[in-house]
């Protein structure tokens, strides 16, 4: 798995490279064939009220969009999230057509967002995840 961060801040920009890379094995991605792409968007959390979002915009390529606000665990925390729903992309566990989600070959009756299967799982690992590497990066 290829991982391209967009930042401008070295110090946010190395962060999210370690934080990618222990994600990655600890979803086991490692061999994973999808490409990820992390950008920051300001306004994101005002505007579309997230912290972040991924999406396809691409043969096995994604993009993760994260507010620019964020900081400290909550980067981290969103981050776990997103990287969750990578893992859920590159197992064919979750994809999109036509703006519908096909969870597990199927399409769910409409649900609300605290209700979806993919984002039960991503919010489940998002605190474990972040908290894992920051205690490895505060040792």
């Amino acid at each position: 798995m290829q991982i391209i961060i967009h930042a401008t801040n070295p110090e946010k920009r190395a962060l999210i490279a370690v934080s990618t890379r222990f994600y990655q094995l600890e979803l086991g991605l490692k061999k994973s064939k999808y490409n990820v792409e992390i950008q920051f968007k300001r306004g994101l959390a005002k505007r579309k009220g997230m912290k972040g979002c991924i999406s396809e915009i691409g043969s096995r390529y994604l993009l993760i969009l994260l507010d620019a606000n964020l900081k400290g665990g909550a980067l981290l925390e969103t981050l776990a999230h997103e990287m969750t729903h990578v893992k859920q992309y590159a197992r064919g566990q979750l994809r999109f057509k036509k703006n519908k989600a096909i969870w597990l070959g199927k399409k769910p009756r409409k649900l609300k967002y605290y209700q979806r299967p993919w984002e039960i799982e991503a919010m489940s690992k998002e605190k474990v995840l972040a908290s894992k590497i920051y205690s490895i990066i505060h040792e």
